[in-house]
């Protein structure tokens, strides 16, 4: 209703469209006197004659109307683009990271101009974190309408969304906003690839409060709280979690034949890794790291604490097809349709002025068949390595921070860890931000024993990896955040495989 008052009223302003209206309106009612009155001999000839005239008035006017608009009328106003400005300067862009913050402006003023032309403004009123400098999510309001979510992509990205959303999203998840929308816009180009943006509506009240679940566990502290809000998350995911699919059905084109082309990350970002990891040694003055390659076996970070070198171990094992026969019995692992890219910031959190949890789900251009347990294990590696805080990890010693994943990562007496394994075998710790993490990560780890069949905990440590080591390459995290993913890395390839 609020669009088509704002259409109204651009229409009036229009000088064209309002001539044209009054005229319109003086020439029917002249067709209602010439009828009315029945003048003329060939009644009722004039006044249909002067009817069609109104008609033909109102569409010609129409169209120079539209014609003068789209070249005379100013675009609406966008207001709030330093939220696009403010995130892009978070990422601490370098000198060629100039063109991304350009293009994603230049695309907010298209679609203001081309989806939006008949609105005096529209506004960013939030921006969303996220990992990637050329990603961005925003909380977008369209004149007085309902606000919507807005995210840029690749334009491949957003017609792989579209078309996964048909297919494997909407006729399924009901904790997902409506149908996601690629509105009328000019693409831009970063680093020789086309972008653009895509919205999502959503319904509901104070949309304005709402939260990406890395937010909402930022800011509340009380374990029991993040507790209920992962519940509401896997309850968001159960459609598909819950019910595995077959061959047949549409979605399932999109699986991966083997676990090695499902987790290939961990091969194709293997020099990226290895900077990241550098740089942090650097930052932190750890020798072993600033000179680190995947050639040697282990890395000594202290006299006496010797890792195995996780990058060699990719290398050595995983590359080479080395996995073992785990991978290919029968019953270890479930699959289903997975999200492709779960982490914290692709689940919205809304919460009503009774308290009442809402979760969403957004971003599905990587949506497929898999194993569920992926899902879990890359929200886990979200919280551990992006919203435990970097202050609370300071305060840690190299030695603390590997002993903490130790507990929560336990070996096993048994050649092959059984899924038991998969739960820390301590107490929770006694510092409130750790025992937060701790608690969260156990009912992650609960979770994905449901869609484990067999007795081997390595499905759930493979995906974590991959989950895992990419932490070293994000340009959002600390050096204290890639140390923690490093050592953790090191203990999952030694419960892998050694």
């Amino acid at each position: 209703m609020q669009d088509v008052r704002a259409k109204a009223a651009g229409f009036i302003r229009n000088p064209i469209w309002y001539g044209t209206l009054i005229l319109f309106g003086v020439l029917s009612i002249g067709a209602v006197v010439l009828g009315v009155k029945q003048i003329s001999y060939v009644h009722p000839g004039p006044a249909i004659a002067v009817g069609g005239l109104a008609i033909i008035v109102l569409m010609v006017g129409g169209v120079i109307g539209d014609l003068w608009r789209a070249h005379y009328s100013p675009p609406p106003r966008v207001l709030g683009l330093e939220l696009l400005v403010n995130r892009w300067q978070a990422f601490e862009p370098r000198e060629h990271d100039s063109e991304i913050l350009y293009e994603q402006i230049s695309i907010a003023l298209s679609i203001a101009e081309l989806a939006y032309s008949r609105l005096d403004e529209i506004r960013f009123i939030k921006t969303f974190p996220g990992t990637k400098i050329k990603s961005g999510t925003f909380l977008l309001r369209p004149g007085t309408d309902s606000p919507l979510v807005l995210k840029f992509d690749k334009v491949a990205n957003i017609h792989k969304e579209q078309e996964r959303y048909k297919h494997c999203v909407g006729r399924r998840l009901r904790r997902v906003p409506g149908e996601p929308w690629d509105p009328p816009q000019r693409h831009g180009k970063i680093q020789g690839e086309d972008w653009g943006a895509i919205t999502y509506s959503l319904v509901g009240d104070d949309l304005e409060r709402l939260q990406t679940f890395g937010e909402y566990y930022m800011t509340h502290d009380n374990p029991q709280q993040i507790e209920n809000v992962l519940k509401h998350i896997f309850e968001a995911l159960s459609p598909w979690w819950r019910n595995p699919i077959d061959r047949s059905d549409p979605c399932a084109r999109w699986e991966r034949n083997t676990l090695y082309e499902e987790y290939n990350r961990l091969t194709r970002k293997q020099h990226q890794m290895q900077s990241g990891i550098a740089k942090s040694g650097q930052v932190m003055q750890i020798e072993t790291l600033q000179n680190i390659t995947a050639n040697h076996r282990y890395v000594d970070l202290d006299s006496d604490l010797r890792l195995r070198n996780s990058l060699n171990w990719v290398r050595a094992v995983f590359e080479a097809g080395r996995l073992g026969e785990w991978v290919t019995e029968v019953g270890l692992r479930r699959n289903s349709i997975v999200h492709g890219d779960f982490h914290a910031g692709n689940v919205l959190i809304s919460e009503d002025n009774y308290g009442q949890l809402r979760a969403w789900v957004i971003d599905f251009p990587h949506t497929h068949l898999g194993p569920t347990v992926q899902d879990v294990a890359r929200l886990e590696a979200d919280i551990k390595f992006g919203l435990l805080p970097d202050d609370t990890l300071k305060d840690l010693s190299i030695h603390d921070i590997h002993d903490f994943e130790t507990d929560l990562l336990p070996e096993s007496d048994q050649p092959t860890p059984p899924i038991v394994a998969l739960m820390p075998n301590q107490e929770a710790p006694t510092d409130e931000q750790l025992q937060k993490a701790w608690k969260a990560v156990c009912l992650l780890r609960s979770e994905a024993q449901k869609y484990m069949a067999g007795n081997d905990a390595r499905p759930y440590y493979l995906a974590l990896l991959h989950a895992t080591l990419p932490v070293l390459y994000y340009r959002d995290r600390t050096p204290r955040q890639k140390l923690y993913a490093f050592i953790s890395a090191a203990l999952l390839c030694q419960r892998l495989c050694g």
